[in-house]
């Protein structure tokens, strides 16, 4: 029995229908719950397993790593944790670098109200640039990614921003 709806943005599915979807036998899915932490499906009022859409992503990770690349139960545990800490390492990274971004971020906008005027700010800025072409003159030149050309374009118009807000304020205060 096949469940091709073509709802491909469903978030929920039945056991039947997960069984289906991902080419996984039912006695062969059930095995894996006892085996695999990653899978948790959630059970309804009637009883019945209900898998979301990491359960799903999950069962067709194992099912690659037990039928493609041929692992055993304990290898494919072993990748699968593996990833979870990469996973969770790359979480709590990117958790304090947005910290360390938003304290900035405070700081800076602190620093800026600091400032009599934008006018200063936007000089001392031009000022630092100069420094800095200066300096990148004298040493070996550094290579940007796009990646890192987009975060300080993007960064370049939220200070902009912020400079015409303030300069608007300062305005209204005069």
């Amino acid at each position: 029995m096949q469940f091709t709806s073509g709802d491909d943005q469903k978030t929920q599915f039945g056991f039947k229908e997960l069984s289906s979807r991902t080419g996984v036998k039912p006695y062969v899915l059930r095995f894996w719950e006892s085996e695999f932490s990653q899978i948790t499906p959630a059970v309804d009022s009637a009883g019945n397993k209900i898998y979301s859409v990491q359960d799903k992503t999950a069962i067709e990770k194992i099912k690659h790593l037990l039928f493609e690349k041929k692992l055993s139960i304990q290898e494919a545990k072993g990748e699968l944790a593996l990833v979870n800490d990469s996973l969770a390492s790359s979480a709590s990274e990117l958790e304090s670098q947005l910290v360390a971004q938003k304290e900035n971020t405070l700081s800076e906008g602190r620093r800026i109200f600091s400032h009599q005027s934008s006018l200063q700010l936007m000089q001392q800025s031009l000022a630092s640039d100069l420094q800095q072409r200066e300096v990148s003159r004298n040493t070996l030149a550094i290579d940007f990614s796009q990646k890192d050309l987009l975060s300080i374009l993007q960064a370049k118009k939220k200070l902009k921003s912020v400079l015409t807000r303030i300069e608007a304020l300062t305005s209204r205060w005069s």
